[in-house]
């Protein structure tokens, strides 16, 4: 008698194949049972595929202007980033040794663009997964929960940066270190870390960095937000007259800065847990709250702050160019016939 078939597996080849790999004959058995035929699974596969298609292209103006502007942003911006991880790094005390390693950074400015590329090819993307997809869960948001608006973009901010994040990590780990002098290119990078570490060390310090962003994002979206309505409501704005780039460029300059300077000592440990030496037990930390009772150990509570000045001149023009960028975009896309 033919056994009878399920999608594309027979029952006793599979079952001698389980049986092979030490699988239950119970549990393999209802697996192959409940299969389905592969024209329902392709149907059920293609459903998927064409809401998630549909999705994206919703949102296809928001995931345009969030690449745009934070590649623009970002590549402005880049050198004081630098400037500021290297601060970051710097382990002596004292004023003096803080503008010692100052001058030191800025003595050799063809290095302030190391790791661009990297940063670059992590950025885009990520701005565009992070604020297409805090657009999405808003607008998703707004409809399902009975919450106050703040609520809302809080919690949209934090699902909007986690979804990018796994695709920044490996971007942040290959910039920070480059900007540390530890590699002499991005390639090098890339070869060397995959070679010593494995795809893990691509997202060491991956909790520094949610730790750092989740917090950041929603503080600055919802001040950004809150501030664009206060303004509006100040100037007795109607819902389509729009602000100006010159509003937008103060109220993301205003909105980046405090964020910035409240988030330095989160971002001081991510900073420290991606460019810290492997198998250097001496110097190493094995966690963010190992990280942090070392730095108050070795170097004060003072070691929080360090780079606070070029992160605050970092961010606040930053973010002041990242919304200029991307609410012009969103303005020109939709005026467009795209």
């Amino acid at each position: 008698m033919k056994s009878p078939s399920y999608g594309l597996v027979q029952l006793p080849t599979f079952s001698k194949r389980c049986h092979q790999i030490n699988i239950a004959i119970d549990t393999h058995k209802r697996i192959a049972t409940i299969a389905k035929p592969p024209d329902a699974l392709l149907k059920a596969v293609f459903q998927v595929w064409r809401n998630f298609i549909s999705v994206l292209y919703r949102a296809r103006i928001h995931l345009l202007s969030g690449a745009v502007a934070r590649g623009v942003s970002v590549f402005a911006m880049y050198p004081i980033d630098t400037i500021k991880t290297r601060l970051q790094l710097e382990t002596s005390r004292g004023v003096a040794n803080y503008w010692h390693s100052l001058r030191k950074a800025l003595s050799k400015p063809k290095y302030l663009y190391w790791g661009v590329v990297s940063t670059l090819i992590g950025q885009v993307p990520y701005g565009m997964l992070t604020f297409g997809s805090y657009e999405i869960y808003k607008s998703w948001l707004t409809g399902s929960l009975r919450a106050s608006s703040r609520l809302v973009i809080v919690l949209a901010a934090i699902m909007g940066d986690l979804t990018g994040s796994l695709w920044l990590c490996p971007s942040e780990v290959v910039k920070s270190r480059l900007q540390a002098g530890q590699y002499s290119n991005t390639l090098d990078a890339i070869r060397k870390i995959f070679m010593t570490q494995g795809l893990k060390g691509f997202y060491q310090g991956y909790v520094g960095q949610i730790a750092r962003d989740i917090p950041f994002r929603a503080i600055q979206l919802l001040s950004y937000e809150e501030l664009r309505w206060r303004y509006r409501q100040w100037k007795k704005l109607s819902s389509i007259e729009d602000l100006s780039n010159i509003e937008n460029l103060v109220i993301g300059l205003v909105s980046g800065s405090v964020t910035a300077a409240v988030t330095t000592p989160l971002d001081v440990l991510k900073t420290r847990l991606m460019t810290q030496p492997i198998g250097v037990s001496t110097i190493a930390y094995s966690s963010a709250w190992d990280c942090a009772r070392q730095l108050v150990q070795h170097e004060g509570l003072q070691a929080f702050w360090k780079g606070l000045g070029p992160r605050v001149f970092y961010i606040g023009p930053s973010g002041a160019i990242f919304f200029v960028v991307y609410e012009g975009m969103k303005r020109m896309l939709s005026q467009s016939s795209l």
